[in-house]
């Protein structure tokens, strides 16, 4: 979600951040000589009911909503979001759902307390949630592609040089649309890496495929865009190697759409037919 004030927050900064990429990525691909890797990503609308939906949310995590309006809509997004992933999490261990634990780090990063070599990632905004896993390292992002706040202001302060020249002359509408697709590009990049709103997006640079830390290729890092999924919304999805396969649907209740992956930014709406899944079928 788009930060309201990005003022006081911590930055990495560029060297720490090469070195970090480094780490989490070729370290390990000196290691050993893997194949690619499988990520497979839900986008959920949240609905009260559907396999998905809140009712079976809170059937599945035994819980159930209270407080204020606004505290009520993020619980839904968050006990959705935490079923969809415990659902994908456990359609990829082949273990029931219900016996898969969702925890949190000390940064409140969520994680697989049974799996923690599986990686995750979630994910929401507005009406939608997003969870992502994959063997390897792993992150989504979802935003509302009308944002008010999206303007040449933020523009200022979060794009790199390159990603503001592209935008400074566009009008406000496809301004705020694709400075959003930037941003959940960064978003993504960043659950990737782990560090959150500390990494400097002002030196990120994500217009393409391979993203930049100033004039450096992010590593084994690789951003694209999933389209296909609910209109006026951008998601994006980072992950480690190029070779990564990416599995991506959109649910809404009990209709489910595949999503494709792209490097570039989506033309349009290139969703299937719809597809009713079967009780306990991944959508």
């Amino acid at each position: 979600m788009i930060l309201a004030t990005m003022s006081g927050q911590m930055r990495i900064t560029e060297r720490d951040l090469v070195a970090l990429i480094d780490r989490r990525t070729s370290s390990r691909i000196a290691q050993r000589v893997r194949g690619a890797a499988l990520v497979d990503v839900w986008v959920v609308k949240v609905t009260e009911d559907g396999p998905l939906g809140l009712r079976a949310a809170c059937a599945l995590l035994g819980a159930q909503t209270s407080g204020g309006h606004q505290r009520i809509e993020d619980q839904r997004r968050s006990l959705v979001s935490q079923a969809a992933l415990a659902r994908l999490a456990g359609a990829r261990m082949h273990v029931d759902p219900a016996a898969v634990a969702v925890g949190h780090d000390e940064h409140g990063r969520p994680l697989l307390l049974d799996r923690p070599a599986l990686h995750v990632s979630v994910a929401h905004s507005g009406e939608f949630v997003a969870c992502a896993v994959s063997e390897r390292c792993v992150g989504v992002d979802v935003e509302r592609a009308d944002r008010p706040e999206a303007d040449n202001a933020l523009a200022a302060r979060v794009c790199a040089p390159a990603e503001r020249r592209r935008l400074e002359y566009m009008p406000a509408e496809p301004l705020t649309r694709a400075l959003i697709r930037l941003w959940a590009r960064k978003e993504a990049l960043a659950k990737a890496l782990g560090v959150g709103l500390a990494l400097p997006f002002d030196q990120l640079d994500v217009r393409h495929d391979i993203p930049l830390i100033g004039d450096v290729r992010a590593g084994a890092l690789r951003v694209r865009d999933v389209a296909g999924g609910p209109e006026d919304y951008c998601v994006a999805i980072a992950t480690e190697g190029r070779g990564c396969r990416v599995r991506a649907h959109f649910v809404v209740e009990d209709a489910a759409w595949r999503m494709t992956a792209r490097p570039t930014p989506a033309q349009g709406r290139n969703r299937s037919a719809a597809v009713r899944p079967r009780r306990g079928d991944r959508p």
